[in-house]
């Protein structure tokens, strides 16, 4: 059975990450789809780009570090949080770069 309210929370934390890191103006896009027997939410916006690669590690390895790109301080955590609820519930995180802006994050749960 699904936690809506923990689900909920993941939603926000994509929609305020979009919302933090895309120009003044910008249009975000959510998407909500049923695909090959999933539900797919996907959320496009138009931040600082980050490259697929960086991509992975901040969403599969992610510990704070001081170092590391402010942008993945100020996301990790909340993508962090946001995959350990989508995995209890048999889910995964996805992102990609987009060629000239922005990133696209989804994440998709067993219908």
């Amino acid at each position: 059975m699904a936690d809506k309210t923990l689900l909920k929370q993941v939603l926000i934390n994509f929609l305020e990450s979009a919302i933090k890191f895309s120009p003044e103006n910008y249009t975000i896009k959510l998407n909500a789809s049923k695909k090959d027997g999933n539900i797919v939410f996907e959320i496009k916006d138009g931040g600082q780009k980050i490259l697929n690669e960086d991509l992975a590690e901040l969403i599969d390895n992610y510990q704070p570090n001081e170092k590391q790109n402010p942008v993945f301080r100020a996301v990790g955590i909340g993508f962090l949080t946001s995959k350990a609820i989508i995995e209890s519930h048999g889910g995964k995180i996805e992102a990609e770069d987009q060629t000239s802006e922005g990133t696209t994050t989804r994440f998709i749960l067993p219908n």
